[in-house]
């Protein structure tokens, strides 16, 4: 099932799609799916790895209210995400996808590839099964807390070493 997803951007992030829009001759939906689709493995990493974000508000100044059709499943995995790291606001999240695109496109003169590289990297490193975290609970004793996942991050076992 598709969910339509809409969100408010402002007039930097907007004029960035719309150049990206008009290099690649295409429509500004479609330019945002691309986007927004070519940086799905970043969502993993910030669940992972993001820190709680202690619900802040995001001040923007809205110029153009976007509809992107998304996936249940991608939906489900930005819900989560806004409610474990405790996000203001699920278009906070995805307004972080696109700008993390245009930060790394214009970082590398304007080439694609190489932002699909990074992602590609991104979701090979969390995507493997295996061990994730490793915490030091005491001092004294220091038990180990070792989660495994499997490579859809379904918890396969958890261990509790002194």
């Amino acid at each position: 099932m598709i969910r339509e997803f809409n969100f408010m951007i402002g007039q930097e992030l907007h004029i960035k799609i719309e150049n990206y829009r008009n290099e690649n001759n295409i429509s500004y939906n479609k330019a945002i799916f691309i986007i927004f689709n070519m940086m799905i493995p970043l969502l993993k990493k910030e669940h992972f790895t993001g820190k709680e974000k202690n619900s802040k508000y995001q001040l923007i100044k809205a110029v153009k209210r976007v509809h992107l059709y998304l996936y249940d499943e991608i939906y489900r995995e930005i819900k989560l995400i806004h409610s474990n790291l405790n996000f203001y606001s699920m278009a906070i999240l995805v307004r972080f996808l696109i700008e993390e695109f245009f930060r790394i496109y214009e970082e590398n003169q304007k080439d694609e590839n190489v932002v699909k590289r990074e992602m590609e990297e991104t979701e090979e490193a969390y995507n493997k099964p295996g061990v994730w975290w490793k915490l030091k609970v005491g001092q004294l004793f220091e038990p180990y807390l070792i989660i495994s996942y499997n490579d859809k991050y379904n918890t396969q076992k958890i261990e509790l070493l002194t």
